[in-house]
């Protein structure tokens, strides 16, 4: 469900700049929110931080 796909975007590559990341990292990012938000039903669907940073991790490695 794509619903709040592109909040959970703005939402987490605002919080990525405001953190200190820069524009390429926070979007990165803020991309695999999104993404990961999609796998689950309704708006309310973003992930927690350490959820982001594990799926990262995971696709550095693949």
């Amino acid at each position: 469900d794509d619903t709040g796909a592109g909040d959970c975007f703005v939402g987490t590559h605002l919080a990525g700049l405001a953190a200190g990341l820069g524009p390429v990292e926070a979007a990165t990012r803020a991309g695999v929110a999104a993404s990961l938000s999609c796998t689950q039903e309704g708006a309310r669907a973003a992930p927690s931080p350490a959820r982001v940073t594990e799926a990262l991790h995971q696709l550095a490695t693949a």
